[in-house]
């Protein structure tokens, strides 16, 4: 049973979860440390069906219990799970059940993640590796950045209309 007692599945205003409702839930319910740990069973074991083998680590009950093993691991070893996860498309798989999870939230968040990574009909959208480095490189644009020349004039105005 969920320790979360908020809407639990009812949309608050305008029939949309407020961002403040999906972070207690997932706050509460442990979904990062959930997500975190099937990712990292995975990672060791690499098994050939990614989705169904992601499922069944995330149905697992006693999941949040397994205890983490800290294998220091080679780069060679680091760049196979990285590789296993971009052939399998990890990223997208999980980005659509977590985005499901967060408009419907279930009582049982744990079950709901297996169920939505089990559903064949996850809309999944390939992850643009190009796509996402040229939004990371861009800078931000200030609002209202005075020219610096602008700056260096004030001084200059000031002690001419005190000479």
């Amino acid at each position: 049973m969920s320790a979360w007692a908020g809407t639990n599945g009812a949309p608050a205003k305008g029939g949309k979860h407020t961002v403040k409702d999906v972070d207690a839930y997932f706050n509460i319910n442990d979904v990062k440390k959930l997500v975190h740990r099937a990712v990292n069973v995975l990672a060791l074991e690499r098994p050939a069906d990614f989705r169904a083998a992601l499922a069944a680590t995330l149905a697992k009950p006693d999941l949040l219990s397994i205890q983490s093993t800290k294998k220091s691991t080679t780069r060679q070893e680091a760049q196979q799970a990285s590789d296993y996860f971009a052939a399998n498309q990890a990223e997208a798989v999980l980005s659509a059940a977590l985005s499901r999870l967060a408009a419907n939230l279930p009582p049982n968040p744990q079950a709901a993640l297996a169920e939505y990574v089990r559903d064949p009909q996850l809309p999944i959208q390939p992850v643009d590796k190009a796509e996402k480095a040229d939004k990371a490189e861009k800078p931000k644009a200030d609002k209202a950045e005075k020219p610096k020349a602008e700056k260096a004039d004030k001084p200059a105005a000031a002690a001419a209309a005190a000479a």
